[in-house]
């Protein structure tokens, strides 16, 4: 199993779709989410194992996954999964039987004594689980929702990827031997990033990450700074197999860079031919026309030593 995590704009797109060149990977391109988003599974292990708080609350917990998974996810209408459709990347039958399945596992019943993996969703009659068993069983719903689409594609290794991953306990909770790739980005240049998005998907709405300020997107690059750096400081990354892949490494140098990916991951590298046009690397340094005077000295005082000390990237500087 194979976790891309980093901050949003941070190229995890671009890592998970090259990843996902490799002959024996199966890759999502886009991000799935569902583990660490609200109402995900990472949610539901709290809320049916030590946040157990009677049934009522906790039935409301997997009515709502059940919502997120057959409906919030293949939609294509609620924001912010706008345009996203987990049919797209998984094949129907195996991902609605999988989600009925684990719901059936989670519940006894429902209160109008239906089955509880009944397709007409009602009040659930949920289970108490010791943290370890839901954890399996979650972590064997995940692994059929993958894996199976693998198998489809005759591919042997599976890879997700959502920005979160790394910052969430979930993914790694559910599989502790997992390996993590962690893109990472000139800080600036995320902040251009982050600030230009205004639009989400051509239809005029603010985007997802859009905040219009550069001054606004560093603030928020450093919360997240200071969120990782409490989360190492805690241990959480201790024993984690982790890679750092540096966004401007990979633009500029995919054949170097993926070989390294492909050697961590544990597979063979792949032909250089497998990416035939030359990525983009016109991204790089966006913020040097974007940036005002006050823009770069916001940067300095309030993000840059931190960063530094914690990823220390060689655009960065």
């Amino acid at each position: 199993m194979i976790f891309v995590g980093g901050m949003p704009r941070s190229g995890t797109t671009l890592l998970t779709q090259l990843v996902g060149t490799h002959p024996e990977i199966y890759s999502v391109p886009e991000e799935t989410r569902f583990i660490v988003d609200p109402d995900g599974v990472g949610e539901l292990l709290e809320s049916l194992t030590s946040g157990w708080a009677g049934p009522s609350v906790a039935g409301v917990r997997i009515q709502r996954f059940r919502k997120l998974m057959l409906t919030h996810l293949v939609d294509r209408d609620t924001d912010p999964y706008i345009d996203f459709c987990m049919y797209d990347y998984f094949d129907e039958t195996l991902y609605r039987n999988a989600v009925e399945d684990f719901i059936g596992q989670l519940a006894c019943c429902t209160f109008e004594g239906k089955a509880a993996a009944s397709t007409e969703p009602g009040r659930y009659v949920p289970r108490w689980f010791p943290e370890e068993t839901l954890v399996g069983l979650a972590r064997q719903f995940v692994s059929t929702l993958f894996g199976g689409q693998a198998q489809f594609d005759d591919k042997a290794i599976w890879c997700e990827k959502t920005p979160h991953n790394l910052v969430s306990p979930y993914p790694r909770k559910l599989f502790p031997d997992a390996h993590f790739l962690h893109a990472v980005r000139d800080p600036r240049d995320v902040a251009a990033s982050i600030a230009s998005d205004q639009t989400a998907h051509g239809s005029g709405a603010p985007g997802i990450w859009g905040t219009g300020s550069v001054g606004a997107a560093l603030d928020w690059i450093h919360e997240y700074c200071r969120r990782w750096e409490a989360l190492a400081a805690g241990g959480r990354f201790d024993g984690i197999r982790m890679l750092q892949v540096d966004y401007e490494d990979l633009v500029r140098d995919p054949d170097a860079t993926m070989a390294r990916v492909f050697a961590f991951v544990g597979v063979d590298p792949v032909e250089p031919d497998r990416w035939t046009e030359p990525l983009d690397a016109s991204a790089i340094g966006r913020h040097t026309t974007s940036f005002s005077k006050d823009d770069h000295v916001l940067f300095e005082a309030r993000v840059a030593p931190l960063w530094r000390r914690l990823f220390a990237t060689a655009d960065d500087s």
